[in-house]
């Protein structure tokens, strides 16, 4: 009959082959879950990205004007989803700085109508 053993020296003890066993394997798994992440991350962020400068630009000065104009001080709750969703696109700009982040967060944080 074959013995199958989780040891992988035989000087290592079994509860310690077990251990780096397990060990091996959940940082296999962390792996793979980040690099899964990675892959198939925002693709909407990773076109963001890609758009020409001008092009980038003038879309976030449209979205956060869009969030001064339309949604600000308090959106109505015809235009709150809009708002909400300015508010996701605005911070997939790398050029979104304390101001706008703190603006999208609170539109965010609005009940959904």
């Amino acid at each position: 009959m074959l013995r199958v053993s989780w040891r992988v020296h035989p000087s290592i003890p079994l509860r310690a082959a077990r251990i780096r066993l397990v060990a091996i394997l959940v940082g296999a798994m962390l792996m793979l879950a980040a690099a899964g992440t990675f892959l198939l991350g925002d693709d909407e962020e990773r076109e963001i990205r890609a758009l020409p400068a001008e092009q980038r630009r003038a879309l976030y000065q449209r979205t956060v004007e869009n969030l001064k104009t339309i949604c600000d001080p308090a959106p109505g709750r015809s235009v709150r989803e809009f708002c909400r969703n300015q508010a996701s696109l605005a911070l997939k700009f790398s050029e979104c700085d304390d101001d706008c982040r703190r603006t999208a967060r609170r539109h965010l944080s609005l009940p959904r109508p």
